[in-house]
């Protein structure tokens, strides 16, 4: 019995019309009190559900001496409930293939939310260094492409102060340094949490790239210090991404 109720669920009828289908087939025609009993259902739900099981085809009635009378249709009905539910499915899925192109048109590509600051000079930089070490936990890794000697021009003893709070809080540092940087690089290469290598490049470059996570900062050191932090994912994973490629051509 079970196994029956489950299986007229999984074809679409509910609960209570499997209740009253299943009593109408022990009962045979009856009226509207003997099925809630039988079914074991509120007299004020029967009527709703008797009228959904006529509308799929599973339920008829008759007047006898002017007294309504339900019965349950032959279990074959079943299967032409079936078919019905099939045309109508198919008639739905061609209709929304119509409209699909409407529908598409009308969702709109979510522009991620992009928050930037400038922060200038020496001290800009440090700032962003410190704010951003601050979010960073143990075990996280930092990474750094593209610095250059310039990049520790006024800055040497900053950087040595920095490193040490990194290394004090078990964030790594990945660093891919212009050639022109080695005498920095060699000395930072000794240091702990830290991984250095050298780009195959000899162009001299004012720009470097740092990402701290779902941040992404582009610093400068021409003329005047400059750095642009970019708060989002996207763009941070997407300068991961070249900072990934540089690093595999990269030299120890």
């Amino acid at each position: 019995m079970q196994e029956l109720k489950q299986t007229l669920e999984d074809i679409g009828l509910t609960k209570g019309e499997i209740k009253v289908y299943l009593a109408l087939l022990e009962l045979g025609p009856s009226r509207h009190s003997d099925i809630y009993k039988k079914a074991d259902i509120s007299a004020s739900k029967l009527k709703p559900i008797l009228q959904k099981l006529i509308e799929k085809g599973l339920v008829n009635y008759f007047l006898k001496e002017k007294k309504t009378f339900y019965e349950a249709s032959k279990p074959n009905k079943i299967l032409d409930y079936l078919e019905r539910k099939e045309s109508e499915f198919k008639k739905e899925k061609e209709l929304v293939k119509k409209i699909l192109p409407s529908l598409n048109l009308l969702q709109k590509e979510k522009i991620p939310v992009v928050e930037s600051k400038i922060y200038e000079g020496l001290e800009g930089l440090k700032t962003v260094r410190e704010r951003n070490l601050e979010k960073m936990k143990p075990g996280e890794i930092i990474y750094y492409f593209g610095n250059s000697g310039c990049s520790y021009e006024g800055m040497v003893g900053y950087w040595d102060y920095f490193n040490k709070k990194r290394e004090k809080k078990k964030v790594w540092a990945y660093i891919a340094y212009n050639p022109d940087a080695k005498e920095f690089g060699k000395k930072r290469g000794k240091e702990p949490y830290t991984k250095v290598r050298y780009l195959p490049t000899n162009k001299k470059s004012h720009t470097w790239v740092e990402i701290y996570g779902n941040t992404l900062v582009i610093a400068c050191r021409y003329k005047k210090p400059m750095a642009v932090v970019i708060e989002n994912e996207l763009y941070a994973e997407s300068f991961k991404t070249y900072f990934d490629l540089l690093w595999k051509i990269s030299k120890k």
